[in-house]
């Protein structure tokens, strides 16, 4: 576990990083777009259990081996647990691989716990039965999903990902210019994750929103 911001704050982020991307990289990576001074009022905490978070079945498509996803996704419930008792808010971002993690942590642990996790997905994809194999079938609610890609993604493009939220409820997403890789420090980007980490902490300040 790498901790990076105020341990003592009433917020906490868990970044999960994306595929066999390294605990240093991806905290110098985050540390481009999110600031020592931005952070003096949240806690941010990376979990990092190997350089992937699941296993797909080949290189070829994003079709995944189900097991491996529900292992980690009992993984990161937990973490969602303990952190819970500790703080007022949590939030997820996810990178790449990470961000279809946090999608599905949040969604699932919303159904399962009737609250809301609100969770940014950066460059991923939403592991929906639409479109891989054999895919999630997560029930549409009022989540909180921020979602940011680059327009130039060529290794999740862009239409795919957009085809992965066809049935559920996006809060905001900002299409930057930009690809896959190297773009941490791109304007339009730090822009839409430092206002909606703000939105987050206003919108969620006190009781966490309960889903009906």
């Amino acid at each position: 576990m790498l901790i990076y911001g105020e341990e003592n704050s009433t917020s906490a982020i868990i970044f999960l990083h994306g595929y066999m991307q390294t605990a240093h990289n991806a905290k110098l990576l985050l540390s481009k777009t999110i600031t020592e001074k931005f952070l003096q009022e949240l806690s941010l905490v990376c979990f990092f259990p190997s350089r992937r978070w699941f296993d797909y079945v080949d290189d070829t498509s994003f079709d995944y081996k189900a097991e491996s996803l529900h292992i980690v996704r009992k993984y990161v419930h937990a973490q969602l647990d303990a952190l819970r008792k500790a703080y007022q808010k949590v939030i997820l971002i996810g990178y790449s691989q990470g961000a279809s993690v946090a999608l599905d942590a949040a969604l699932t642990y919303g159904e399962i716990n009737k609250i809301v996790i609100p969770v940014i997905a950066i460059s991923g994809l939403l592991l929906s039965n639409l479109i891989v194999h054999p895919g999630e079938h997560y029930v549409n609610n009022k989540y909180t999903i921020y979602v940011a890609h680059g327009i130039y993604d060529s290794e999740i493009p862009l239409s795919l990902a957009n085809k992965s939220y066809t049935t559920t409820e996006i809060t905001k997403m900002c299409d930057f210019s930009g690809e896959h890789w190297n773009f941490w420090s791109n304007g339009q980007f730090v822009d839409f994750i430092s206002d909606s980490l703000k939105e987050i902490i206003v919108m969620y300040r006190g009781t966490p929103t309960q889903l009906s």
